[in-house]
């Protein structure tokens, strides 16, 4: 935290730190990081990047380990990198605000994304995360929209580390606040249980634990229906905030091979058929493998946009890019158009059965 105070006294500004461009390269065996930064990554641009084995020996221990790992990364675009075999594809921790994260290919690593003690807006889009362990969300104020999520999704509270959080578009610390949970956005996703839990039953009606939106249970469905539960317990103090669990908003995702529906999410689409993800390296492209069935075809929901995905609480700020301007979601992971309502996931134009889609090469 000090660090951060230090920093503003310095000089830490758009006009004089950070807008770097990190594209096009091919970052291997790394013992701790592929890419690192700690405040300096703020306005920078990261995409095109092949990273691989990082930490595949796990030489070093601790909490600086992953693909990507940033602080701070304020106003951060992360999008088209090819991220695998690694401990950890990317890590994002504190004020990741104003931080968008799409079009990456994430797969064979022990774990594919985690966002950490931050508070948003953190727009994820796009992105397939194809490892048995897809996120872990150790933050509030994330929208999740049109991604394919392959592995167990984990979702945690963080009550006990007080972290900043900016004034839009700055590194200007508004304040600080703890991580509440939730205030989270999922939208047009596909969440497919990891198929190697043993023992699991798949025509059971129970969910796999800790793969889909199930974890959310107990939420709040909208800001005013979390006010109404404040307003409801009558006098107090922050308790009431501690007591209350913030919205989630869900809409159009769907839920294959046993992966759970947050409970109060409507128009989604839930389907025991194991699509046989793969991911397949062939002459130096790769290539993803989906079964689909009509009824995934035929889930559909708006296109999420800047204007759709709302504000975040803690911050209030919307998903908008670093200069202001309204994001609409409206092109898949390789840039195909999409339709006015869109398929769940990353990729535009599944048809049903075997579909094998070019993602990278």
């Amino acid at each position: 935290m000090e660090a951060v105070f230090r920093a503003l006294q310095i000089g830490w500004s758009k006009e004089k730190i950070g807008s770097h461009i990190i594209r096009n390269n091919v970052i291997y065996d790394c013992g701790q990081n592929g890419i690192v930064g700690h405040m300096g990554c703020v306005f920078s641009e990261i995409y095109g990047n092949d990273i691989y084995n990082i930490n595949l020996k796990h030489e070093f221990y601790g909490y600086e380990i992953a693909g990507i790992k940033f602080h701070a990364a304020v106003d951060t675009y992360i999008h088209h990198n090819r991220i695998h075999n690694c401990t950890l594809g990317t890590w994002l921790d504190w004020q990741a605000q104003g931080t968008r994260v799409s079009s990456n290919l994430y797969y064979n690593n022990d774990r594919d994304f985690m966002v950490e003690v931050t508070h948003g807006p953190c727009l994820v889009d796009n992105n397939i995360f194809a490892s048995a362990h897809s996120l872990d969300d150790y933050a509030q104020g994330s929208a999740f929209v049109n991604n394919l999520f392959c592995g167990k999704t984990h979702y945690e509270k963080v009550l006990d580390r007080s972290t900043p959080y900016h004034f839009p578009h700055t590194t200007q610390v508004a304040s600080t606040a703890v991580v509440y949970g939730a205030d989270d956005r999922y939208y047009n996703n596909i969440f497919v249980a990891y198929d190697g839990y043993k023992g699991v039953e798949r025509i059971s009606t129970i969910a796999v634990d800790g793969c889909g939106t199930a974890q959310y249970n107990g939420c709040t469905a909208s800001y005013e229906e979390y006010n109404q539960k404040i307003f409801a317990m009558g006098a107090g103090d922050l308790e009431l905030f501690q007591r209350t669990e913030q919205p989630v908003c869900a809409a159009g995702n769907a839920y294959l091979n046993g992966a759970g529906a947050f409970d109060r999410e409507c128009e989604n689409y839930v389907s025991r058929m194991n699509p046989q993800v793969q991911i397949v390296e062939q002459d130096g492209a790769v290539y993803l493998e989906f079964d689909a069935d009509q009824g995934l075809l035929e889930l559909s929901a708006p296109v999420a946009s800047t204007e759709t995905l709302g504000f975040t609480r803690i911050t209030n700020a919307v998903y908008d890019d670093p200069n202001g301007n309204s994001i609409v979601l409206d092109t898949d992971l390789v840039g195909n158009k999409r339709k006015n309502a869109p398929n769940a996931g990353p990729v535009e134009g599944l048809k049903a059965g075997h579909n094998r889609m070019k993602i990278w090469g």
